[in-house]
């Protein structure tokens, strides 16, 4: 797979998603995937995406994306209650910081952003 657009992820220790902030995507310079919380093997992180999506555009709107597709896997997986809900928190956040431009939100990816286009 070839992603066309230059990125970096953060993996957060304390969050149950991963982001994503892209240096020139023309539709959503972040976008974050709910899921389970990452967990690390070495140099390997692991999540278990719950289909649910959050993004922000240049223009600095949020969305929520895969809704539907949440709510199908809920009964053709039997997530737990524990797991939707956990999820939805999750999601519900990442809303409020993104539409805040709250860290880690708010900058903290530029340097690393400047620095992967360097290379």
């Amino acid at each position: 797979m070839s992603i066309p657009y230059g990125f970096v992820m953060l993996v957060p220790a304390s969050e149950p998603w991963l982001v994503e902030f892209y240096a020139d995507h023309p539709q959503h310079p972040v976008y974050v995937n709910i899921g389970t919380h990452p967990v690390w093997h070495g140099d390997r992180v692991s999540q278990i995406d719950l289909d649910l999506d959050v993004i922000r555009t240049p223009d600095g709107e949020v969305f929520v994306l895969d809704e539907d597709e949440f709510a199908e896997h809920q009964i053709r997986h039997h997530y737990p209650q524990h797991l939707i809900t956990g999820a939805r928190a999750a999601t519900e956040r990442a809303v409020e910081l993104l539409t805040a431009h709250a860290e880690p939100f708010a900058g903290a990816a530029d340097p690393w952003l400047r620095a992967a286009q360097l290379g």
